[in-house]
């Protein structure tokens, strides 16, 4: 299904999680970084990290990003429930821009940390988009419904995307209880 490859060097890529704005003009679509709104991430070019901290004396001189003890680098989480974490109901809302979350595969120069890791290069691997767009988001996307978004994102991204439930804490416990019930559960 994906024709946009990893080049072959990298090897096996990390994978992990984030969440973006996905935004549209005409017949493009972009996906916008929530917490770093200068963030664009586009169809079918791979994401590297940029260092706006030239000042920055944590750097070397010829260092890539990201850098330990520098806020440079593409940020992911290790889970999907650590994007419940994320508020974005005052941040998405009616207009161009609808939340979407989804697995990416990261490579070239990473750094470890506590609930995620910030990486070198980045390209989602799969997306999630809303299932109650037209109701949610009503005045947006010109009435399109969630799946020919979905069908507008996988030809442009050419990775596959799923119509998800809104995340929610309850909503993701509750998929964990059925795959790993509690251990007083367990025979």
């Amino acid at each position: 299904m994906t024709d946009f490859l990893i080049p072959d060097k990298v090897g096996e890529p990390r994978v992990a999680w984030r969440s973006w704005k996905l935004h549209a003009e005409n017949e493009d679509l972009w996906l916008q970084s929530i917490s770093q709104g200068d963030s664009f991430w586009y169809p079918r070019e791979i994401k590297t990290a940029e260092c706006n901290l030239v000042t920055d004396s944590s750097h070397g001189e010829n260092e890539s990003p990201p850098v330990e003890g520098c806020k440079c680098g593409i940020y992911a989480l290790n889970s999907n429930i650590d994007l419940v974490g994320i508020t974005y109901a005052s941040n998405v809302g009616p207009g161009r821009e609808l939340f979407v979350w989804g697995e990416i595969n990261l490579w070239g120069k990473i750094i470890e940390g506590q609930h995620g890791i910030k990486a070198q290069h980045a390209y989602p691997k799969h997306l999630y988009l809303r299932g109650d767009v037209h109701r949610a988001y009503p005045f947006a996307w010109n009435k399109l419904d969630s799946y020919a978004i979905k069908d507008l994102m996988k030809e442009a991204w050419g990775v596959p995307v799923d119509i998800g439930e809104t995340i929610s804490r309850r909503s993701l416990e509750d998929q964990i209880a059925r795959i790993d019930p509690p251990a007083s559960d367990k025979v």
